[in-house]
């Protein structure tokens, strides 16, 4: 019987080298300012939609 096939276990290193990169990238991006000032055209959709939305 053979034990070691070799699509199962570059699989299974796949798994764990993609969730030990993931985990490394969170820690690192952990607390790092995320906001982004929205555009001016999402103040004018939003302005819009209000006005839509009252009309109603």
């Amino acid at each position: 019987m053979e034990y070691f096939d070799f699509g199962v276990n570059m699989a299974f290193a796949l798994i764990i080298i993609s969730t030990l990169a993931s985990v490394v990238y969170g820690v690192i991006n952990w607390n790092k300012d995320g906001y982004v000032k929205p555009p001016e055209f999402v103040k004018e959709w939003n302005k819009t939609e209000k006005e839509i939305e009252d009309e109603l």
